[in-house]
């Protein structure tokens, strides 16, 4: 019980925190007073983040004709949208380096994310919807359970048992060990790193039993984040059946 109250405890400070770079530029992608040239600068301000999106922009996945070499130009070319799913994704990758939750298979953990995420992004083509942004919400969409983990390091034995669960059990089992779930943390870390609504709302509500909560324009995106959880459990569950049918 006192365990369980510890983590009900959890404050924003307690929790993964992305690089200061990364979280401005993901709150600069979304304001519409900062311009192409201010955003570049953010950018530029960390040549290790800045190496890394020259490194994604040119990557096979993005396909340019030219060479993007300045932060400038990476802005120019990628756009608002694909600049902040970049700088999530790394925010996400760095703010737990490996090793900062002494016990948890930190590679189960991100092969499942990556398995949400790219799920998200399949899925969404039949939906009409943003690829890229339904690549990160996914890649962030069980966030949550690992900032519990880090919160409470005691109980990562427990994960090789709650991994091969299908969703809604897991969720169940998360509530019993920790007093919450994976979705009201997440949605505690979207305030904190102030995502948009599109990214943060999705999280919130993928587990909710009605989507009358949830803002109408991301209740499509909310859909696909609840069917990529369960395609995400055909890979994991030890009842593959139940996955399929879920």
């Amino acid at each position: 019980m006192a365990e369980k109250q510890k983590v009900q405890k959890i404050t924003p400070s307690d929790l993964p925190a992305p690089p200061e770079t990364a979280a401005r530029i993901v709150r600069a992608c979304g304001d519409p007073d900062i311009g192409a040239n201010k955003l570049a600068r953010i950018v530029a301000s960390d040549p290790i983040l800045t190496a890394e999106i020259l490194r994604t922009a040119n990557s096979a996945f993005f396909g340019f004709k030219h060479k993007v070499t300045t932060a400038q130009s990476a802005v120019t070319v990628l756009g608002n949208r694909a600049l902040r799913s970049i700088a999530l994704c790394f925010a996400v990758r760095d703010s737990v380096q490996p090793g900062a939750v002494p016990g948890l298979d930190i590679v189960s953990y991100w092969e499942d994310a990556l398995r949400h995420a790219v799920s998200a992004r399949i899925l969404s083509t039949r939906m009409r919807l943003d690829t890229e942004e339904a690549f990160t919400v996914g890649l962030l969409q069980e966030f949550g359970l690992l900032a519990m983990f880090y919160a409470q390091p005691d109980e990562c034995h427990r994960w090789p048992k709650m991994r091969p669960m299908h969703p809604e059990e897991r969720r169940k089992e998360e509530h019993l060990v920790f007093g919450t779930t994976h979705d009201q943390v997440g949605k505690m870390l979207a305030k904190t790193w102030a995502l948009p609504e599109e990214i943060s709302a999705p999280i919130e509500f993928h587990h909710a039993a009605s989507l009358k909560s949830c803002p109408p324009e991301f209740r499509k995106m909310t859909l696909v984040m609840t069917a990529a959880d369960w395609v995400t459990a055909v890979f994991t569950n030890h009842d593959t059946q139940r996955a399929l049918s879920g």
